[in-house]
C-alpha cells in the first residue's frame, strides 16, 4: 500500500453575527503529495473483501481519533462504487 494519511478538514458554521465555529470535520485521504490517491485507492477497494479490509483499517484509525477527541463529529466520503458491495 502507498503512504497515505488521513486529513481532518474543518467544516465551519457561521452564525447570524458572522462568527465562525467548527461544526464538524470531513475525513479526507491524502498521499504524500497532499492529493487523493485515486488510482491506488480504487485498486485497494477493487473487491468486496478488499473494501471490507479498507473499512476495518479506517475504523481503527477513527477509533484512535475518537478516543483522543470524543466530542468531535466526522463525515466520511464513500465512493459510489463502494455501494455496489452488499456489505456497505
Amino acid at each position: 500500500m502507498c503512504e497515505w494519511h488521513d486529513v481532518f478538514q474543518p467544516i465551519f458554521q457561521v452564525d447570524k453575527d458572522l462568527k465562525p465555529s467548527v461544526d464538524h470535520y470531513e475525513m479526507l485521504l491524502r498521499d504524500q503529495n497532499g492529493k487523493f490517491p485515486i488510482d491506488d485507492f480504487f485498486r485497494v477497494i477493487g473487491t468486496e473483501e478488499d473494501n471490507q479490509q479498507w473499512i476495518q483499517t479506517e475504523s481503527q484509525a477513527l477509533a484512535k481519533v475518537f478516543k483522543a477527541c470524543p466530542n468531535i463529529h466526522v463525515n466520511l466520503n464513500i465512493e459510489p462504487v463502494q455501494f455496489a458491495y452488499p456489505s456497505v
